[in-house]
């Protein structure tokens, strides 16, 4: 589970790590480093296998649509990563994570506005 001891936060940092330990490499090949930037929210996800020929899962619930407006609210708040309040209070984050109140928004498609925080 992605609640479980911050998962869901630890593995952003994770990839920044492995990243930064491939920087050189990165820069060797291609010339660029790779840069993300990451919504996370909390709820409910329904999985699905689908297909006869080709079987695929998939996943579907307003959790996705949900992280994925705050993923697009990184760049207006100068972030690259940022979650939903309701997240945050749902784990007990780790010393080593900074959060910042980033206030309420109204995302795109959504009635009610929803606090965000940002993650460094």
């Amino acid at each position: 589970m992605g609640t479980k001891n911050a998962n869901c936060l630890r593995v952003f940092f994770a990839i920044d790590a492995a990243i930064e330990s491939r920087k050189k490499h990165y820069l060797d090949r291609y010339g660029i480093v790779p840069e993300y930037k990451a919504g996370a929210h909390l709820g409910e996800v329904i999985t699905a296998e689908i297909g006869d020929l080709k079987k695929e899962i998939v996943y579907n619930g307003d959790v996705l649509n949900t992280a994925a407006r705050i993923q697009t609210m990184c760049n207006e708040l100068g972030r690259r990563f940022v979650a939903s309040k309701q997240l945050i209070q749902a784990l007990v984050v780790p010393e080593e994570f900074s959060i910042e109140q980033l206030g309420a928004t109204t995302l795109r498609g959504k009635a009610q506005p929803l606090e965000l925080v940002g993650l460094a």
